[in-house]
């Protein structure tokens, strides 16, 4: 999620994304997140062409002031299949590359962390 989205959500507003594969309406696939109250764990539903991510408000409160990349849960979907769930945070990219950053990315924990060589100090 960029800072935008992530803005959303502690305002109590839900998130949707959809992505069109070909030029049917059947051919859809997406996926929202949405804030709850007294939700315990982070959950997934999938209904239709969606999948629907469900997040406790006071969990991305803590989240939202934290330095935490992201959010992660296990959810048992059948007797023999668990679904690992992720929120994470978008962070920028650390090195550039086209139609990547937008501008609303969280800031790169690791951006100070990063060796550039110039192509002389390669050997």
């Amino acid at each position: 999620m960029d800072q935008d989205e992530f803005s959303q959500l502690l305002l109590g507003k839900s998130i949707t994304e959809t992505i069109a594969f070909g030029g049917s309406s059947n051919a859809e696939f997406c996926y929202c997140v949405q804030v709850a109250h007294h939700t315990e764990n982070l959950t997934a539903a999938f209904n239709g062409n969606t999948i629907t991510i469900t997040v406790d408000c006071e969990r991305l409160s803590d989240w939202a002031q934290s330095n935490g990349e992201g959010l992660y849960e296990s959810q048992r979907v059948s007797k023999d299949t668990v679904l690992r769930i992720a929120l994470e945070k978008d962070y920028t990219c650390l090195a550039a590359r086209e139609g990547e950053d937008s501008g609303r990315e969280f800031d790169n924990p690791n951006k100070n962390n990063i060796i550039v060589k110039t192509p002389t100090e390669e050997e």
